[in-house]
């Protein structure tokens, strides 16, 4: 093919692309959207709460937002952030996806950084909050609007700081537009619990009853839906996870939470007396999830077990965790730490060999089978005031908040919670020794009178006692009788 002929077919390919993307629909965000929608996104206040149910058409509202916004701004800045870019990945990036493909809107998807370039230069970026150095990656950047979803699954410090040091700042230059949105979890506590009746923000709640989209795709009422799941389950609607899941109605459900921690019975400010404690290390190996470390505190001289000490970090090098773990072990003493267990699934048996031949740090590869049987003798610990969390370290939100997951058969935890904590707690907590206390009985000391009394009522009680025996025939025999 000559030259001639090559540019002959491009010019007929890019015509044709030409008439295609003219016949092609025009993306209109108010023809688009539902109802509810628009006026969620149509509204001027700039920070925002959208609390829903499941399958409530909330994803596909932020997704519309994004990209009329990004098709009508020149050079500005948006972000969706979960608590990982994965979930950020599975959640809204197939949604921007078929708009895009629908009405050939000739965005540009990076699918390496997660991000997309719009044809007027805006850039929209998938985030992650999981951690402090993933949110300071926020920095810098003057955004116009930032969606924070599954907000009702982050840690109450992390969200706090996210949104107060990191996006408040990001906003100013251009009155810039804030939303959390999420459905109701089973604790009802958090940022995003608090943030739904808070003054700064505005409220929006809808449900999948006002999703018409669900009718046309199951083609039954929704009201047949609904009665066909709780039918299907065995459940009634004043099930707590159904008022959750399916009314985005905020109702605690302590059965729906996989740790019944009390932060007024089980929180603690300071170690108690003056013992000599021993410590077992428990380590949540993760690379692209975060390493985790939980520190527990026990003397066999009372039942109680504390968890003094935690860490939580992504991106880690062998080398820097291994350096952290020295420090503990500097800090703590070698010959106080009981143990400590490393989770040994995937690449954490390689990494446990190269603590041992490269750092000298002794590990044990950490019990992992039986974990429901271990939750719930850690439950039963945290019920009989066994278990003590340190108050307002993040051990104790991660433990507060994390719940089953309502959609999966038995019991798996909620992958949209974090869990790295938890798990390291978990390891550790199997190795404690606090459950071999034994009550020790204080001596009786006795006055010299009472020593009489009792030496007295013995005498007695033996003499009345061979006397019986006596008369009933049973005396003892000489010995010259027994021959």
């Amino acid at each position: 093919m000559g030259w001639e002929e090559a540019l002959y077919y491009k010019s007929l390919y890019e015509a044709r692309k030409a008439i295609e993307k003219a016949k092609a629909k025009t993306f209109n965000i108010n023809e688009f959207c539902f109802k509810e929608q628009i006026e969620f996104i149509s509204s001027p206040k700039r920070f925002k709460t959208l609390s829903k149910s499941r399958r409530a058409g909330g994803t596909t509202a932020l997704a519309a937002w994004f990209i009329d916004r990004g098709l009508r701004t020149k050079n500005g800045y948006f972000s969706y952030i979960t608590l990982d870019r994965g979930t950020a990945e599975r959640i809204i990036w197939p949604e921007l996806q078929r708009i895009s493909q629908a009405y050939q809107l000739g965005l540009q998807f990076n699918y390496q950084k997660l991000w997309i370039e719009f044809p007027e230069g805006s850039i929209f970026y998938l985030a992650s909050g999981k951690d402090r150095n993933e949110i300071n990656k926020l920095r810098g950047k003057p955004f116009q609007l930032v969606a924070i979803d599954e907000a009702q699954s982050f840690r109450d410090s992390l969200i706090t700081e996210l949104i107060n040091e990191v996006l408040e700042a990001s906003l100013i230059d251009y009155g810039g537009s804030l939303v959390l949105c999420g459905t109701p979890n089973a604790s009802c506590s958090g940022y995003f619990y608090r943030s739904i009746t808070s003054q700064q923000y505005e409220h929006f709640h809808w449900t999948m009853r006002e999703n018409p989209y669900i009718e046309k795709k199951r083609g039954m009422s929704m009201d047949a839906i609904i009665a066909d799941h709780l039918k299907s389950k065995g459940i009634t609607e004043d099930d707590p996870t159904f008022q959750r899941e399916w009314l985005g109605k905020w109702v605690r459900d302590d059965n729906a939470l996989v740790y019944k921690f009390d932060s007024q019975k089980n929180g603690y400010e300071d170690l108690p007396g003056n013992f000599d404690w021993n410590y077992v290390i428990g380590i949540d190996l993760g690379y692209d999830d975060s390493d985790a470390i939980v520190v527990w505190a026990f003397n066999q001289r009372i039942p109680c077990i504390y968890q003094v000490q935690e860490f939580k970090q992504n991106g880690l090098t062998v080398s820097e965790l291994a350096k952290y773990i020295k420090d503990l072990i500097d800090q703590y003493g070698l010959k106080n730490i009981y143990k400590i267990v490393v989770d040994t699934g995937g690449l954490g048996k390689k990494i446990h060999e190269e603590f041992a031949a490269r750092w000298n740090i002794q590990c044990f590869p950490a019990q992992k089978s039986e974990k429901l049987h271990y939750i719930s003798l850690y439950n039963d610990d945290l019920k009989r005031q066994r278990i003590f969390i340190k108050k307002g370290s993040q051990y104790e939100e991660e433990l507060s908040l994390l719940q089953w997951d309502g959609d999966a058969i038995g019991k798996i935890e909620d992958p949209s919670f974090d869990n790295h904590l938890t798990d390291a707690g978990l390891y550790a907590y199997r190795e404690c020794l606090h459950f071999l206390h034994k009550p020790e009985v204080e001596p009786v000391i006795l006055t010299q009178a009472q020593v009489t009394k009792q030496w007295a009522s013995t005498v007695m009680e033996r003499t009345l006692e061979r006397y019986e025996n006596y008369n009933n025939g049973q005396a003892s025999k000489n010995w010259w009788e027994k021959l």
